[in-house]
C-alpha cells in the first residue's frame, strides 16, 4: 500500500468520490491484475491511504501524454497494439460484465508522433457496478458477449474466431487457485471477507 506522498504520481479513484460505488476499488484493483495476467495492457496499479480513506491509483508514466477523443476509425489506426489487444480485451470485459467500455471510454499513450498505445482503463463499472452485489454475479454469466462490446471499432475488428478462442482460453486459465488469490488481496474496506464468498 503507498501513501499520499505518492499520490501525485498516480491517477486517483476512490468510493468517498462516488458517493453509492461503494466497490469501485475492488472493480479497478480486481480488473487490473487480471488484465495484466492474461497480458493486456494497463497502467500499474496500486492502494494508496490518504486521510484515512483508500483510493486505486493508476501509474503516471515519464512524459506522459495520452491521445484524447473518441475512439473513432482513424484513432484506432494509430494505435501499434490495436490487433494484440482487441481480442483479450473482448474477453475481459466480457468476463466481468463490463458494460461500459464505449468510445470515450479508453486510453491511448503517445509513443511517437505519428502512433500511440491502446491501454484499458477505466473498470469501475466492472463486475460490482453500482447496484449489483456478489451474489448477483452467479446469475449473469449467460449475458450475451454483444452487451459488452459497444465500440463500433473495436467489434469490426474481431474477424479470426481461432484467436478470439485463444483470449478465452487465457481467461480459463485464471484458474480458482488464482482468481481466489487476487480477490482475497483486496483491502477488506473495499470487499469483506464475507462478500469475498468462496475466495475470501
Amino acid at each position: 500500500m503507498l501513501l499520499a506522498s505518492d499520490m501525485a504520481s498516480y491517477y486517483c479513484k476512490g468510493s468517498s468520490l462516488m458517493p453509492g460505488h461503494s466497490y469501485l476499488g475492488a472493480n479497478e484493483w480486481l480488473f487490473a491484475r487480471f488484465a495484466r495476467l492474461i497480458g493486456l495492457p494497463v497502467r500499474n496499479t496500486e492502494v494508496i491511504e490518504w486521510k484515512g480513506d483508500l483510493f486505486v491509483g493508476g501509474q503516471i508514466l515519464s512524459d506522459d501524454r495520452r491521445i484524447t477523443g473518441g475512439l473513432t476509425p482513424a484513432t484506432w489506426d494509430r494505435l501499434g497494439n490495436r490487433a494484440a489487444v482487441v481480442y483479450p480485451l473482448i474477453a475481459l470485459d466480457a468476463w466481468t460484465i463490463n458494460q461500459d467500455r464505449h468510445a470515450g471510454n479508453w486510453l491511448g499513450s503517445v509513443i511517437s508522433s505519428s502512433g500511440g498505445w491502446f491501454l484499458a482503463n477505466d473498470h469501475d463499472m466492472a463486475l460490482l457496478p453500482p447496484g449489483r452485489t456478489p451474489n448477483d454475479l452467479a446469475v449473469l454469466f449467460r449475458m450475451p458477449v454483444e452487451r459488452c462490446v459497444l465500440i463500433d471499432v473495436i467489434r469490426n475488428e474481431v474477424t479470426d474466431e481461432a484467436l478470439l478462442q485463444d483470449s478465452v482460453r487465457s481467461i480459463e486459465r485464471l484458474n480458482d487457485d488464482t482468481i481466489t488469490y487476487q480477490v482475497s488481496q483486496v483491502p477488506m474496506r473495499w470487499l469483506t471477507a464475507e462478500q469475498k464468498g468462496p475466495c475470501g
